[in-house]
């Protein structure tokens, strides 16, 4: 127990010997001539607090934290308290696993074979997807040789009818056009 509590709690004691020890006549603004303005304010703060606290249901009372008491007891008016637990990852907390035991038998067992199914998914669409983009590369690989073999072939046939001027146009473009790719690359998608 803090040091603040107990001086709380003093000033409690105090105050309520006075009103028994005396009858003290409220002056002409309501507050008792023998005992100090902020005592009485400190002491009806404490009698606020404890109350709070008294009328918390038996559940709640047994988590109370020393931090969280002592926040309730700067803050009286507190009406309400929430309590907010999360988890990151595909399996919630051993604890909260017995809980969906109890509500539904066999409940964890089920969050297990859901997780593994999620998982199993997963590889298989992460799988798929490597697969296609080999596949896709492959395909495009071959793609590009017949277009440049095509090429090659038509410019090989202009040049053999005399017009060299224009199977030698062909020739290069689909030279430069082939070392660029394979130079620098694709452009990768962003």
């Amino acid at each position: 127990m803090s040091s603040k509590p107990r001086k709380q709690a003093a000033v409690l004691k105090k105050h309520q010997e006075n009103k028994a020890s005396q009858k003290a006549v409220p002056d002409s603004d309501g507050i008792d001539e023998d005992i100090d303005s902020s005592e009485y304010d400190e002491s009806q703060e404490v009698v606020e607090k404890l109350s709070a606290v008294a009328n918390l249901d038996p559940e709640l009372k047994s988590k109370l934290t020393p931090e969280l008491l002592e926040r309730v007891s700067k803050n009286p008016k507190v009406i309400a308290m929430f309590q907010q637990e999360s988890f990151q990852g595909p399996l919630p907390p051993p604890a909260m696993l017995l809980q969906y035991n109890q509500i539904l038998p066999g409940g964890a067992e089920r969050i297990f074979r859901l997780t593994e199914k999620e998982q199993e998914h997963r590889h298989k669409t992460q799988s798929d997807a490597l697969l296609g983009a080999v596949s896709r590369d492959k395909r495009g690989q071959w793609m590009g040789f017949c277009i440049a073999m095509v090429v090659l072939v038509m410019a090989a046939f202009f040049a053999n009818r005399g017009n060299t001027w224009f199977a030698g146009t062909l020739a290069t473009l689909d030279l430069v056009g082939l070392t660029t790719v394979f130079v620098y690359g694709r452009k990768k998608p962003k």
